[in-house]
């Protein structure tokens, strides 16, 4: 899946993603805006359970599960799964372990991703490998680390955080 979004809000009692809730494809320059709410686990901004690769994608809205795994990104990663270049500004609140950028990774890797500091439950939450935490002007300005398909948002189309070159290039 290539440059997707969902900009509404979705409520579940499964396992929910604002692109999917359940993904063995790869998912690149994708993003979400839409608060993303289930009575479950396993909830993340852009998939609920990944089991492949996700690059270069976003995610702005406030993600909320009452059990575990619940990720600004990714709910759960299983597998060989890859995130890569991604971030979060989105509140995760979540009734046991919940990450910024990933709730629970069992295997794979994440690389180059970032989330608004203090929005997990009110702390950090979990933190993997490749994750980093910063605070509002930090990452409104890490358009440059995170490769060349994102940009920076000098028309104020997202609130000041980085944006994917697709949304202001039509041509790409």
């Amino acid at each position: 899946m290539n440059n997707c979004c969902n900009i509404g809000n979705i409520k579940a009692n499964a396992t929910v993603g604002g692109i999917a809730g359940i993904s063995e494809a790869n998912i690149d320059n994708c993003f979400n805006t839409g608060n993303i709410n289930s009575d479950t686990s396993i909830v993340g901004g852009i998939v609920g359970c990944n089991q492949n690769k996700i690059t270069n994608c976003y995610n702005m809205g406030n993600i909320t599960g009452t059990g575990t795994n619940i990720g600004g990104i990714v709910g759960l990663g299983q597998g060989d799964t890859i995130i890569e270049n991604t971030y979060s500004k989105g509140i995760i609140t979540t009734g046991r372990y919940g990450g910024g950028i990933v709730g629970f990774q069992e295997s794979g890797i994440v690389r180059n991703s970032y989330f608004l500091e203090n929005t997990i439950n009110g702390s950090n939450g979990i933190i993997n490998d490749g994750e980093s935490p910063k605070k509002e002007e930090e990452l409104k300005n890490i358009y440059n680390l995170l490769g060349n398909n994102f940009s920076q948002d000098k028309d104020n189309i997202n609130n000041g955080y980085p944006i994917l070159k697709w949304q202001i290039d039509t041509s790409l």
